[in-house]
């Protein structure tokens, strides 16, 4: 699942380098710094849902 989010997030990253091009900075910033808040947004999610799960084993057993 890992490896699935990151190849996302690393295409996410080369279409928007693509488009804003080496004269927009200002935009290709912007998109560098969605591309890490959403990889920290995920990262946290998959550790939140893991927990979620070790509990919802653990009520069940």
């Amino acid at each position: 699942m890992g490896i699935i989010t990151f190849l996302y997030s690393e295409t996410f990253l080369y279409i928007g380098q693509k488009f804003t091009g080496a004269k927009k900075k200002g935009l290709s910033k912007i998109l560098f710094k969605i591309h890490i808040l959403k990889n920290l947004f995920v990262l946290l999610f998959s550790v939140f849902s893991k927990k979620t799960y070790e509990k919802i084993i653990e009520f069940n057993r």
